[in-house]
């Protein structure tokens, strides 16, 4: 984030007033906010220093700022601009999408036809195609981790599990979306970017059904269901197309999923004829008219995005509230001002790499499942069990 020629100083959290909170979750929120004086939007994730250390999730944090510097150049993934930390909190600021995100649109309608889950499932293999090339797993995807534009158009906005795999063959973190894990996550295998495909199975499922294909009571029902691949038939309104690429996406073994061998990738999904009305060209350029386009009454809108509660007590400032033991000088928060180059402390924004003033995506922090060692010790026999 720039100040216009001639402003001399950069700007800072003081330069920003809170207009409302998005989202709250376990680390901290999600805080709509405005340029003072003007009105030009952005979505600041504010996340809590102690909270961070508490949970041993700093590396999380870091993955996903790390992440986000990459994903710029792609129109259908987030740009960040600035990021920057003060005494207590860490600060990642993004491009407001007003339209709110895509699991909000389909509560609205249950489900979707075939032709508009077509659509987003074509815009989200686009982003994983381009996240996968870099090596980056996402581990977020789901239908509240899809927001939408002013415009219609979706971006993938949860990279609070996103990782960089650089030369390593497999990671081991468990985190993700409950329902979107793939068996290889559950089961503590080591996993790559292939979970990701698995996670496209679940979310045209869900599209097309309203639910996800592992719904279960428990999370550990889930787990189980996942690990024993157990999964409803669908029934003939779904085409004969749909219900092949779903199958072929939730594929246990990640070696023989679709789009996870080395040669095909990407364009083995492309080619499927699920997406023979596709024009994969105009898509990208985004020429084609969204299905959906939301009612926005200005830049400043929250009204599609549902509200949730937040102790914010109407202070307008960004760190008004800053309550947190964490101490400043902490020096496991020494990577985050030193990511971009820039001092990115004490409250101002640090920007990232080709960034520019205005460029700020919403970052929707939610239903994001870390494995506590509870459950690994008590699931383990019946999944390893559930695995033979």
């Amino acid at each position: 984030i720039e100040r216009s020629e001639g402003d001399a100083a950069p700007l800072s959290l003081s330069d920003l007033e809170v207009r409302g909170a998005l989202v709250v979750g376990q680390f901290g929120r999600t805080l709509l906010v405005r340029l003072r004086d003007s009105n030009v939007a952005f979505a600041l994730k504010q996340m809590k220093k102690g909270a961070l250390l508490a949970a041993s999730a700093l590396p999380h944090a870091l993955n996903e700022r790390a992440v986000l510097q990459r994903c710029g150049a792609h129109p259908f993934l987030p740009r960040c601009a600035a990021a920057c930390q003060d005494a207590a909190h860490l600060y990642l600021a993004t491009d407001y999408c007003a339209g709110g995100t895509l699991g909000g649109l389909l509560r609205i309608h249950g489900a979707f036809d075939e032709k508009v889950s077509e659509f987003y499932v074509a815009c989200a293999v686009c982003a994983l195609e381009f996240l996968h090339e870099r090596r980056i797993v996402s581990r977020g995807l789901s239908p509240d981790g899809i927001l939408l534009g002013a415009d219609g158009w979706p971006k993938l906005g949860d990279f609070g599990c996103a990782k960089e795999l650089g030369g390593a063959p497999r990671t081991y973190t468990f985190c993700g979306v409950a329902e979107y894990l793939a068996p290889e996550i559950v089961l503590c295998r080591g996993h790559d970017t292939a979970v990701d495909w698995w996670a496209l199975g679940v979310l045209l499922h869900e599209l097309l059904v309203g639910a996800t294909p592992f719904v279960a009571p428990t999370a550990l029902e889930v787990y189980e269901r996942i690990a024993r691949e157990r999964r409803p038939r669908l029934g003939a309104s779904v085409s004969l197309y749909a219900r092949e690429l779903i199958g072929s996406l939730l594929v246990g073994d990640p070696a023989k999923r679709l789009a996870s061998q080395p040669l095909a990738g990407a364009q083995s999904l492309k080619e499927h004829g699920f997406f023979g009305g596709v024009d994969w060209v105009a898509l990208y350029a985004k020429r084609l008219p969204p299905p959906s386009k939301p009612v926005v009454a200005g830049p400043l809108d929250m009204s599609n995005y549902e509200r949730c509660d937040d102790n914010f007590e109407g202070t307008t400032a960004v760190n008004g509230n800053a309550k947190d033991d964490a101490p400043a000088d902490h020096p496991a928060f020494a990577e985050w001002s030193t990511r971009t180059g820039a001092a990115g402390d004490d409250g101002a924004l640090a920007p990232m790499m080709g960034a520019r003033r205005g460029s700020l995506l919403w970052k929707k922090a939610t239903n994001v499942v870390h494995a506590a060692g509870a459950f690994r010790r008590a699931s383990a026999g019946g999944l390893a069990e559930a695995a033979r």
